[in-house]
């Protein structure tokens, strides 16, 4: 440190404060232009005096000692003192000094209490309290950074560094097992140049600047790079055009003592550039720190630990934790927090643990969690790396590194597992899970690391991985631009880029096999829920899928899915059709079985396989598995009741943009939550739908009528064209449903064809029916086959009629479909019937009229029944 100058020498001249020029308080990113203009000075003075008031009385009394400024002690106020030190000669660097320090208040506390003598500080301490007046004051941030100026104004710049390193986490760190002692700063100071030049290379457009390097302890050195990014042009609440020069800083350290290279910025690739350089100018390995895997440790130990069995005797407290997932029903992520002047979270997690609502199968199951470090509050990220490993990364911003280095010593012996560190995940019971998420991937053999040997093989036994032998090439030339870049086509001999030569090797790759993929999800499927998975996929409107169903459930159909992404039209096609969706994500980090918003099931392959080879952790996958396809069945009215509403007020009121299969579907929707049995088809030479109405005439169980009915939706923003190419479209297909024996059986019959229209002339309707009741047609096999045409304002009122008075119609289920049936045996004339809004208002008077088929219950005469059932009936008992 410079030889420092009394801080109460006598001050001479105008100024009582050494003036530094401008460019000495850019670099200290205060702008003595911004405090000077006209627009923003007020501001900046104002936010100056305040701090000044804050700084105290006794301390501002003493600083006006310094400034040969007047002061009363039993009458100036703060107000007054921070006034006339802001009107004095020195008053723009008193500014500059107090913007300074708004933002660097910790740093220079800490610069002050780590580099002051001793007996300057109590020279300073017992100053103020000589000009304490009642209360004794300490000495203040504002009066430390005072004396720093005074003694060097160059101290300034050390303070900075100080604030610009803590106010970031450390996010790499590399290693290296070569001494890197006090002339390695000078080597990489010297060479800086090489370090800008590989920057400015990354990104067009953005520069780098070098800012400098300070000795921030006894082994650690800090560098300073602006990153500067292009000038863009923003709007403000003054200027609607305004051109701004952002920058940001990339921040790094080496650690003499320790052999690393600390880097604080969270862009990978501006970390490795720093890296290569370090490595190339000191001709030095250096590796990820934390890369070496952790595997000492016991999973019972981990887990209890974490669940509030930790030792206290640390020093670290638990004060909140994340977990990714809880043993609620729908596993919902769940976080705990100490309480107001809680010491901890300890006893809390024992009995959430005790409860059954917490525990930890994987380390991944926790997101984040905070502990308490003398008297510091420290933000720990659990992140799950690309091998599946995990690390707990800690946040030490405003933390110095003894502090830290403290920390994480006593953080392991409380948890048994390392700060910053690769972990294991394999020893927990459902570790695995993310070591099969990133193998399903694909990888080749050299990639595949120690620990997750046992899960590659598990994986190949299973055949969800085979092995790939094949042979790649790279250029031999290290600056050929195509360098790192694999050829894979055996019959060059040269690089195509450099015409250099290609050395050759034999690779081994692991590839997801989907036909096996697709064996072993059906089989742990049937295994889990009791359903059973067809091998074979359907196809509904092109899209193929699954079929999961089961024989206490017949009619219900789970639609499954092998996707990781689903496009938007395959959704759409489904949510149509109501079909409950369960999506199987083969990359999937999904735990226990979840329903989303819009009411699909998401279960990831990944934790099936995991929960496979733990029997506790497989009862609970399973016991998931059967909770959500029950919930999906009884979520299948409730589906069908919001898409009916839906359509109900697009067919109300069409939107912008509506279309024949946006008719379809709405039409679909109203028909389901009217006739159950009805089904969504389309496609060539197909209806769009079919309905079977079930009915008991002679209310016998036993006797029951089918009525069975295929459709068509016919849309036309204007009058719709039935003509004879149409006609005979009809024709075809009822042909083709007439044909199967299968349909006829157990009492069914093709009955009717119903053409479902928003505009059509009823002579096109006439038409249509005398086309189809022709002899060599529809008339001599089927004579007695009606062609039923539907207008949307039947649809459309009945659905509101029964919506209306939807318990009355509950009471009378199986008459809708009897009157409806009636409706049309009795409206048919030559050779067809018309439905339309005033059918549907006397269908629905039908309906109601009949008499519940159970009588519905009574409150009044329950009551009744329970007060005379009650009553005293006058026999007097006699007492023993």
């Amino acid at each position: 440190m410079a030889k420092k100058k009394s801080f109460m020498a006598d001050q001479r001249g105008q100024a009582w404060l050494n003036e530094q020029s401008p460019d000495f308080w850019i670099r200290l990113q205060v702008y003595p232009d911004a405090i000077s203009h006209h627009e923003t000075g007020r501001e900046y003075e104002h936010k100056a005096k305040r701090l000044l008031i804050k700084t105290g009385c006794a301390n501002l009394r003493y600083i006006c000692s310094v400034a040969r400024i007047d002061s009363r002690s039993d009458y100036d106020s703060a107000e007054q003192l921070a006034e006339r030190l802001l009107t004095s000669s020195s008053r723009q660097h008193v500014i500059y000094l107090a913007t300074f320090l708004r933002i660097r208040n910790t740093a220079v506390v800490e610069y002050f209490e780590e580099f002051t003598a001793v007996t300057e500080k109590s020279k300073l301490i017992a100053e103020i309290a000589s000009h304490s007046e009642g209360r004794f004051e300490t000495l203040k941030p504002f009066t430390k950074l005072l004396y720093l100026y005074t003694t060097n104004p160059s101290l300034l710049e050390n303070v900075h560094y100080r604030y610009v390193w803590r106010r970031l986490p450390t996010i790499y760190s590399y290693s290296s097992t070569e001494d890197l002692s006090h002339p390695s700063v000078e080597s990489l100071t010297k060479n800086a140049n090489a370090l800008i030049a590989s920057l400015n290379k990354l990104k067009s457009g953005e520069a780098y600047e070098w800012f400098g390097r300070s000795r921030l302890t006894a082994s650690i050195t800090v560098f300073v790079i602006h990153r500067c990014f292009p000038p863009s042009v923003r709007s403000d609440y003054q200027n609607k055009f305004r051109l701004q020069h952002d920058f940001s800083t990339v921040t790094f350290a080496l650690d003499e003592y320790t052999g690393t290279i600390l880097v604080k910025i969270a862009n990978r690739a501006v970390a490795e550039v720093v890296r290569d350089w370090v490595s190339t100018t000191l001709s030095v390995t250096l590796l990820d720190t934390g890369s070496t895997l952790f595997t000492n440790y016991r999973a019972d130990s981990v887990e209890g630990a974490f669940l509030g069995g930790y030792d206290e005797s640390e020093g670290i407290d638990l004060i909140g934790i994340t977990f990714r997932y809880s043993v609620g029903p729908n596993h919902s992520p769940i976080s705990l927090k100490a309480a107001e002047y809680s010491r901890s979270i300890r006893e809390d997690l024992s009995w959430l643990r005790q409860a059954g609502m917490v525990r930890l199968r994987s380390l991944s199951d926790i997101e984040s969690f905070r502990i308490r470090y003398e008297d510091h509050e420290i933000e720990i990220t659990g992140l799950v790396e690309k091998g599946g490993a995990v690390r707990f990364r800690v946040n030490d911003t405003g933390l110095t590194e003894e502090l830290t280095q403290q920390m994480r010593m006593g953080f392991q012996r409380a948890f048994s597992v390392p700060l910053d560190q690769s972990i294991d995940p394999t020893l927990l019971a459902m570790g695995p899970s993310d070591i099969y998420h990133y193998l399903l991937g694909g990888v080749h053999e050299h990639q595949v690391q120690p620990y997750q040997r046992d899960a590659l093989g598990r994986l190949v036994e299973y055949g969800l991985l085979k092995a790939v032998h094949g042979r790649s090439g790279l250029c031999t030339d290290v600056k050929c631009s195509s360098h790192r870049q694999p050829i894979m086509d055996e019959g060059l001999k040269e690089c195509p880029a450099c015409q250099s030569p290609i050395k050759w090797q034999e690779f081994v790759r692991y590839d997801e096999d989907r036909k096996v993929q697709i064996r072993i999800v059906r089989k742990a499927l049937e295994k889990a829920t009791g359903w059973k998975m067809d091998p074979t996929p359907y196809s509904f409107e092109s899209h193929k899928f699954y079929r999961l169903s089961s024989s206490h459930y017949p009619g219900q159909t789970i639609c499954c899915f092998l996707n990781d992404r689903i496009n938007s039209g395959k959704m759409e096609t489904f949510h149509r059709a109501m079909f409950p969706v369960l999506i199987v994500h083969p990359l999937g980090q999904q735990s226990l079985p979840v329903i989303d918003p819009s009411c699909i099931a998401h279960v990831g392959l990944p934790f099936m396989l995991a929960a496979l080879d733990v029997e506790d952790d497989w009862k609970k996958f399973r016991s998931s598995c059967k909770d959500i396809v029950q919930r999906l069945v009884r979520m299948e009215k409730e589906r069908i009741l919001k898409a009916s509403r839906l359509s109900h007020e697009h067919l109300q009121q069409k939107p912008t943009g509506y279309n024949d299969r946006n008719f379809e579907a709405d039409i679909f929707n109203l028909l389901r939550s009217l006739f159950p049995f009805t089904v969504k088809w389309g496609g060539g030479n197909k209806p769009d739908g079919f309905c079977s109405l079930v009915f008991f005439p002679d209310n016998e169980l036993s006797k029951s009528v089918k009525y069975n009915w295929s459709y068509d939706a016919k849309f036309s923003e204007s009058t719709y064209d039935f003509g004879i190419g149409e006609h005979r479209q009809m024709f075809d297909y009822v042909r083709r449903l007439h044909t199967p024996k299968s349909l006829k059986s157990l009492g069914n019959r093709y009955n009717a064809h119903v053409i479902i229209t928003n505009s059509m002339e009823e002579s096109a309707m006439r038409n249509a029916a005398s086309f189809m009741t022709t002899q060599h047609r529809l008339g001599s096999e089927t004579p007695d086959f009606q062609l039923v045409f539907m207008r949307e304002s039947f649809l459309v009122r009945l659905w509101e009629l029964v919506r209306a008075s939807e318990g009355e119609f509950e009471k009378r289920s199986t008459y809708l479909s009897e009157s409806f049936v009636a409706t049309v045996n009795n409206q048919m004339n030559h050779g067809y019937c018309l439905l339309d809004s005033t059918a549907a208002v006397e269908l629905a008077a039908e309906v109601l009229e009949q008499p519940p088929v159970q009588d519905p219950v009574d409150p009044e005469q329950i009551k009744k029944n329970l007060r005379k059932q009650m009553k005293p009936t006058g026999v007097t008992r006699s007492r023993k």
